[in-house]
Formats: structure tokens, C-alpha cells, sequence
């Protein structure tokens, strides 16, 4: 599992993040240093803007304003709800030894989604997108991602 602090997002900016699965998350713990594989996520924040929702303007980066055309500042888009989209890229060396049918579970202010399960590996490739409606920029909030195995159609073979 890992937790993925989302104060490192910048508005419209999609950010890749490669991170090393741990055990568990918990930081008073020292780590295990056991490796467990790897996760890609990419996250973008994309904050809905007052005048588009309104009027139905342009969403080019520019509002219209009596004076003429000014450039929407930092501030102004740091405010108010908007979109959080995360896509589960993939997994590398996803540790299992037995049975290796991982899926991602996201968990995100209590709302759990998941990915599809791949079956019978360890480098998934799940390209899956979740997007996640938010009212206030998620400066102190964070996202939950674990990968888990589930073991699959086990049966007697018969002779």
C-alpha cells in the first residue's frame, strides 16, 4: 500500500508519482525493507472557475473582464470545488508467490473505488481512470492505494 499526499498538486498539473509498495503505512513503525514492487499513479486537479460554470465561457486560461482580457491568477483558481482524476498506470514485480491476480483499491474520503483484477501476473497494466468530485482544493487530504491478490477459480483436478 502507499498514501499519496495531494498538497503536492499544482491546479491543471498532472504529476506522475512511482512508489514503492510498503506493507503498511504507518510511520511510527520502522519500515520493512522487504521489497513489494512498485506503483504508477498520475493525479491532476483541475478546479471548475466561477465565469465557465456561469456563462459557459472559454476555458483557455482567460476570463473576460470589463477592462479587457486578464489572465486568471493562482488565487482565484485556488479556491472552490473542482475535478481530481487519478489513473492507475500499472505495477511492477507485484510480490506474490502462489496465486499473482492483483487490482488497485483507491480509497479517497471514504469513497473506495477499484481497478479491474489482472490475472496471473505480476506487472499489471491497468490504465484506469477515477475521478473523484471535490468541493475545496485537497491541500491536506490524501489518497490510499493498495494492491491486493485475490485467488481465482480454485478447484480439485480430477484424474
Amino acid at each position: 500500500m502507499q498514501l499519496v499526499p495531494l498538497k503536492l498538486l499544482k491546479p491543471y498539473e498532472n504529476k506522475e508519482f512511482t512508489l514503492d509498495l510498503l506493507k503498511d503505512v504507518n510511520i511510527n513503525e520502522t519500515p520493512n525493507k522487504k521489497f513489494r514492487g512498485r506503483i504508477v499513479v498520475d493525479l491532476t486537479f483541475v478546479p471548475f472557475r466561477e465565469d465557465n460554470m456561469k456563462f459557459g465561457g472559454s476555458s483557455d486560461g482567460y476570463v473576460r473582464k470589463d477592462s479587457g482580457i486578464e489572465s486568471v491568477s493562482d488565487d482565484e483558481v485556488q479556491e472552490g470545488a473542482g475535478l481530481l482524476s487519478v489513473v492507475i498506470q500499472e505495477a511492477d514485480e507485484v510480490e506474490g508467490d502462489h496465486h499473482s491476480n492483483p487490482y488497485a483499491v483507491l480509497t479517497f474520503k471514504g469513497e473506495r473505488k477499484r481497478t479491474k483484477m489482472m490475472k496471473k501476473t505480476r506487472q499489471p497494466r491497468w490504465n484506469e481512470e477515477f475521478q473523484f468530485m471535490l468541493e475545496e482544493p485537497p491541500l491536506h487530504e490524501k489518497i490510499h492505494i493498495e494492491v491486493l491478490s485475490k485467488r481465482k477459480n480454485f478447484s480439485f483436478l480430477s484424474k
